[in-house]
């Protein structure tokens, strides 16, 4: 999954574009499907762009090991068209320090539905949990400091919901003054499995926004 940011970048997980366990080795490139409602269908408000691996800029410092960094730019070949369907995410602006833990979070991709029912959704998925504090994130993850830090945000796995496999690199976002935010990029699950009740871990936009103004022609609001 991604997001788009510009007309010319989306926003995803490091370990989506990556081969290896850093980022030295970009996939050799791929076409991102905008507007999809069915991956499989090619429907008429669906725009399909190619990006090579020059257009790919991982962050300096990935590291698939302890799963730091993980997120990405990519640059695609032509610009974006935006339609009523197809339209930029709103990012945190530079002066936000909200945590947004205690907010609701909506978390979407095209990934598989469970352990149980391996298979990759045709059809676009949403799951709506709370976001909730680094801390009680930690304490869930067994007090586990090298994987949970302020790089990252999580969203609560109650009810057995959660992101799972192949929605890597998706948008958590909340609602904010009535329009859709972009808080996180899908990043890491439990092993145990995405019904579980283990938080979700993305990383936290609002931490890497300096960096994304940097590396793409993405303004941030003050």
């Amino acid at each position: 999954g991604a997001s788009i940011i510009t007309q010319n970048y989306i926003l995803t997980a490091a370990h989506c574009v990556y081969s290896g366990t850093n980022a030295d080795n970009p996939i050799v490139g791929g076409t991102a499907v905008l507007g999809a409602q069915n991956r499989i269908v090619e429907e008429p408000s669906q725009q399909r762009i190619t990006f090579t691996s020059s257009g790919i800029i991982g962050h300096p410092g990935y590291n698939l090991v302890n799963v730091r960094n993980d997120i990405a730019l990519v640059r695609l070949d032509q610009p974006i068209v935006y339609t009523e369907r197809i339209q930029p995410i709103r990012l945190p602006g530079r002066s936000d320090t909200r945590t947004f833990s205690g907010l609701m979070g909506t978390v979407s991709g095209f990934g598989v539905y469970s352990v149980a029912n391996p298979a990759l959704s045709d059809v676009l998925n949403y799951v709506l949990n709370p976001v909730i504090t680094n801390a009680d994130c930690l304490a869930a993850w067994s007090g586990n400091a090298e994987l949970i830090q302020a790089q990252n945000v999580c969203q609560s796995g109650d009810g057995g919901r959660s992101a799972c496999n192949s929605d890597s690199g998706g948008p958590l976002t909340v609602q904010d003054n009535a329009e859709s935010l972009l808080i996180g990029v899908v990043s890491f699950g439990s092993v145990g499995g995405c019904d579980d009740g283990t938080p979700t871990v993305f990383a936290r936009v609002s931490y890497y926004l300096g960096w994304i103004e940097d590396n793409s022609d993405f303004v941030a609001d003050p």
